[in-house]
């Protein structure tokens, strides 16, 4: 709208045999702070993923009557770069609403670890901080951490016995990068990621 401020839209349309046909939008929108080097955007978005063929017909946890899940996120967050340096940092806040999330469910006599099935409802919020430093003009480091609390809302008595939190997703992770750009048309990272305990495996984790 004005030279600091600026809106994305987006939508895609997909025809999927599984999930019909699915209009999914993607907002976003920042503001600069010119004063102040600060950029605060925000940003919405609804996406759905079908099951894969190991999900439902895998012989030692997949289920053939699996739906699609589907996802609404939000996220609002702001960014610091002062004018001239080489260092800058981000602060990001996010929320997805899940429904019919594929989890694990518990043991049976048929499925020994579990049979996946669609949770009526799950939440994933946390935060996530960055920072970067280019100490040389091709070479910087970086690290960054995110907290993330999940949840089932409306989840089977198969899976609440397991537990309440999404599989899968650690509550906390820590990474740390050294980032490379020899030139603007080529980048490369290394990275180190320490994360916290989660519970078991996601359903995708080893596919």
């Amino acid at each position: 709208f004005r030279k600091r401020t600026g809106v994305s839209l987006g939508a895609r349309l997909d025809d999927n045999s599984e999930a019909g046909t699915k209009v999914n939008p993607k907002v976003a929108v920042f503001h600069q702070f010119e004063r102040i080097d600060v950029t605060l955007r925000s940003a919405y978005g609804r996406g759905f993923r079908v099951p894969t063929i190991v999900e439902k017909f895998d012989p030692t946890s997949g289920n053939p009557d699996l739906s699609p899940e589907t996802a609404i996120s939000y996220e609002a967050g702001a960014d610091f770069r002062p004018k001239g340096a080489r260092a800058g940092v981000s602060a990001t806040y996010f929320y997805q609403d899940f429904q019919g999330l594929i989890q694990q469910g518990s043991p049976t006599a048929g499925h020994p670890f579990g049979q996946l099935q669609n949770v009526g409802g799950a939440f994933s919020r946390g935060a996530e901080t960055q920072a970067t430093w280019w100490f040389h003009p091709a070479v910087g480091a970086g690290v960054s951490y995110t907290y993330t609390d999940t949840g089932t809302k409306n989840a089977s008595p198969a899976i609440a016995a397991i537990t309440n939190r999404i599989l899968g997703i650690p509550q906390q992770r820590g990474t740390a990068s050294l980032l490379f750009s020899p030139s603007p048309r080529l980048q490369a990272q290394v990275d180190w990621r320490l994360e916290s305990d989660q519970y078991e495996f996601g359903p995708t984790d080893f596919l």
